[in-house]
């Protein structure tokens, strides 16, 4: 069995993997480095008998659970037209690629039923302090 492997191939692609897996690795190094900060931060305050700010235990994903119900109506009507717009471009100058289109059409859907099956109340406002 003759197999001609084109080494340049392999180490492009081999390379891709290996840059993609390092950049991944870094994002989450830091993501952890940043936690164990805030938390030995967090411990060294109460040790103190300090009052711990409400800022220092929000740990961000706060704000990607509770989305306001907005956001999706926007970001569907947006996606939404964008991908009707990107469609017949494409139709009508490219017409192979139209299909791209439809991508961003259906995660506008996507947006829209998320918005309509969520309700439309606008979110309480934070009570005072």
């Amino acid at each position: 069995m003759d197999l001609k492997v084109d080494l340049t191939a392999v180490l492009v692609t081999s390379a891709v993997f290996l840059f993609s897996a390092v950049i991944v690795a870094t994002v989450f190094f830091f993501i952890h480095k940043a936690k164990e900060l805030r938390h030995a931060t967090i411990r060294l305050a109460l040790e103190k008998g300090q009052p711990l700010p409400p800022d220092l235990l929000d740990d961000g994903l706060d704000r990607l659970r509770h989305r306001a119900p907005g956001n999706d109506l926007a970001k569907g009507v947006k996606l939404v037209f964008i991908g009707v717009g990107l469609s017949l471009f494409f139709f009508f100058f490219q017409q192979r690629l139209w299909p791209i289109g439809l991508i961003l059409l259906f995660v506008g859907l996507g947006h829209l039923a998320a918005h309509a099956l969520t309700g439309r109340a606008p979110p309480a406002a934070p009570p005072a302090v």
